[in-house]
This record gives C-alpha cells, structure tokens and sequence, in this order.
C-alpha cells in the first residue's frame, strides 16, 4: 500500500466514498452534498497542516486518509476494498507520515461493527 497526495481529480472518488460511509449504521456525521463536498475538499487540499492522502494498491485507489493538523486520522476503505486488511495498513501508513510531518501523537476511531 501506498500513500500518495490527493488531488483535485480525486474531489469526485472522495465524495463517493463519503457517500458510502454516510450509508453505514455507525456513522454518525451530518450529510454532504456536492457543494459542501467541493468546498471541504478544496479546503483540505490548500491546507498545508492537512495530510488528505489516497491509499492505493498496485495503483489501485482502495481508500483516503486524512491528518488533521492537531495529529487526528480520519480514513475509509472502498467497500469493494473492506475485509482485506487494508484498514490497518492504511492506519500504519498514515501514522508514519503523521510523524514525517512532526506528529508524535495521532488519534483515531474506529466503530467495531465497521468491518
């Protein structure tokens, strides 16, 4: 697995991949829109104290990452992705790039019904 940066053209596979995790019984957060989507993407993406990262195998997006600047991880893993193992290796890359980026600390949540 790799980490890469994300970029404008993955605005589109972001907001999809949102869209799945809204579907969820553990989430919890408020319903994006395309607009909203757009703005926090383009958001996340200028700020330099955020990591928004895409998670690929053999070049494959498998799903996002994202480091806020006070060390919190967000991340999700395509649902054709999930049960593979990738979650925890998504977690262990974006931990080491936290701490590339000065974190010492990051702190995550994970449901455990989100399997």
């Amino acid at each position: 697995m790799s980490l890469r940066p994300a970029v404008p053209d993955d605005r589109d596979l972001l907001f999809y991949w949102r869209l799945e995790d809204e579907a969820l019984p553990w989430w919890q957060g408020d319903a994006a829109s395309p607009g909203t989507h757009s703005r926090w993407f383009q958001d996340r993406v200028a700020n330099p104290a955020v990591q928004l990262c895409v998670a690929e195998v053999d070049g494959v997006p498998v799903g996002q990452a994202r480091i806020d600047s006070n060390g919190e991880l967000s991340f999700s893993v395509d649902r054709e992705h999930r049960g593979q193992g990738h979650g925890a290796k998504l977690v262990v890359a974006a931990t080491a790039l936290a701490y590339e980026h000065g974190h010492t600390r990051v702190k995550a949540a994970a449901d455990v019904t989100n399997n």
